[in-house]
């Protein structure tokens, strides 16, 4: 979702002729920023695997709302809902990479995880733009949203084989 806020909205914007990027760029941004500071922590209250929920059905939802609404309102609203996903994702996965993983293999476990949402948005980039290429810059936006929606069966089945890499709720 990430890669198709930051390559693709742009281009939108300008298919659109509504302006510039900047101003949804800079909302997405300040809300990330906010809400990174406000619920740091929401993983170890919530645990990690209904953070992850919660991040992966925002991403989604934000990222349908960008594609269906196609208006500046409609990239607002998308990038606020988009933004409560983007918020939490990371720092919830990255808890659960960590949690329970020995001292002198921490750092593996950060890098390994770290490397998978660099790879993310490496095939990512160019997935959404033979998509947005054969169907629309909007498909960007849909693809982005069902890569997010496929995660949560992943994320259920890791959660079943291994309960015990998930923070629980406290």
């Amino acid at each position: 979702t990430f890669t198709a806020l930051n390559g693709f909205m742009p281009l939108y914007i300008e298919e659109l002729d509504l302006g510039s990027a900047g101003p949804v760029l800079l909302l997405y941004g300040l809300l990330v920023l906010l809400m990174r500071i406000a619920g740091s922590k929401a993983p170890d209250r919530f645990g990690t695997f209904r953070m992850a929920v919660v991040s992966l059905i925002g991403q989604a939802a934000g990222m349908f709302v960008m594609g269906i609404w196609a208006s500046q309102y409609g990239l607002f609203a998308g990038a606020a809902v988009l933004a409560i996903g983007g918020s939490f994702l990371y720092p919830t996965l990255l808890t659960a990479a960590v949690f329970g993983v020995p001292d002198n293999e921490r750092a593996r476990a950060v890098s390994t995880f770290s490397l998978a949402f660099e790879l993310s948005a490496g095939l990512g980039g160019p997935i959404l733009g033979l998509s947005a290429k054969e169907w629309g810059t909007q498909a960007a936006f849909y693809g982005a949203a069902i890569a997010a929606l496929l995660s949560l069966p992943l994320l259920v089945y890791w959660a079943i084989a291994k309960p015990h890499a998930l923070v629980p709720p406290r």
